[in-house]
Parts: C-alpha cells; sequence; structure tokens
C-alpha cells in the first residue's frame, strides 16, 4: 500500500499509521462468538478478535487516530517525506 499511495500525498491522500494509536491488548477486541444455532452455554467463554473487526472500544481508538491525524493535517502538521 505505502508504494500506491506514496505518490499521492500533493492529492492529501495519506495512509494513516492507526496501528501506531491502537491498544490491540486492552479493549481492541475481542467479540463474543457463537455459532449459528448455537447457543452460549454451548460455547462459554468463546471469542474472537482481529485487527479488522475491532470492538467498540477498538473502534474508537480507529476513531480517535484518524480525527487526531485530520486535525494534525489541518494545522499544517502533516507533511509528505
Amino acid at each position: 500500500m505505502t508504494d500506491h499511495f506514496e505518490s499521492k500525498t500533493g492529492s492529501k491522500i495519506f495512509l494513516v499509521p492507526t496501528h501506531l494509536a491502537v491498544d490491540a491488548v486492552d479493549g481492541y477486541f475481542p467479540h463474543p462468538w457463537i455459532p449459528e444455532g448455537g447457543s452460549d452455554e454451548d460455547y462459554p467463554g468463546r471469542l474472537i478478535g482481529n485487527n479488522i473487526h475491532p470492538s467498540p472500544v477498538g473502534a474508537r481508538q480507529l476513531a480517535t487516530a484518524i480525527y487526531n491525524f485530520i486535525k494534525a493535517d489541518r494545522a499544517g502538521l502533516v507533511t509528505a517525506n
């Protein structure tokens, strides 16, 4: 992705390094997961998580990272390398 987007900075297209601002240990995931037709009693404590589908806490972390990037760009603090 970097190779593709690094030439787009003049168009104000940036890759936002959200992975630097997300705490993947504390609250980013997991989601409860129960197979279709199953019940919580059949799968107690079954949790999954990935970096594509964060929990509500993780979604807020991503939103905060993106919001802060936009604020920094608007303040003129984001420059192309």
